[in-house]
């Protein structure tokens, strides 16, 4: 049997939901439910590809996630922003390392969580991330 992709509004057309019915709950469902989550996330200086976990908490497969991506200084001063799309399979309830082309193409900048209170990096710029779920697709088999 062949998957059927669908989109979480296309599920919701399925089940019978108006798209604004569906627009909210998809919100509802994200705020309370946490469908996808990023558990990690990896850049070094002289990285050119960005590294995170992504897990599906959910009961089904998930084909493809898009996400926002915000790049901001260790004062929250914003550096840049992007969508990624991830077109990867995800099982139920499992995690997978993602690694995507980094948005600092002359690997000036790397990752970090908190300061060290260590030695500073001598030739680069530290920046955080904050990311948010803009959709996932699930695999449906009848």
């Amino acid at each position: 049997m062949k998957p059927v992709l669908l989109t979480l509004c296309s599920l919701c057309l399925v089940l019978g939901f108006s798209s604004g019915v569906c627009a909210q709950n998809a919100a509802d469902s994200a705020a309370s439910l946490k469908p996808i989550v990023m558990i990690g996330f990896e850049k070094r200086l002289s990285d050119r590809a960005e590294t995170f976990m992504l897990q599906n908490n959910t009961d089904h497969l998930v084909t493809r996630v898009k996400l926002k991506l915000v790049y901001k200084t260790p004062n929250n001063e914003m550096i840049d922003y992007r969508e990624v799309v991830v077109d990867e399979e995800i099982q139920p309830h499992m995690t997978k390392q993602i690694s995507v082309e980094s948005f600092d193409k002359n690997n000036r900048r790397y990752y970090y969580i908190h300061s060290t209170g260590g030695s500073k990096k001598s030739e680069g710029y530290p920046f955080k991330i904050s990311w948010t779920l803009l959709r996932y697709d699930i695999a449906v088999t009848p």
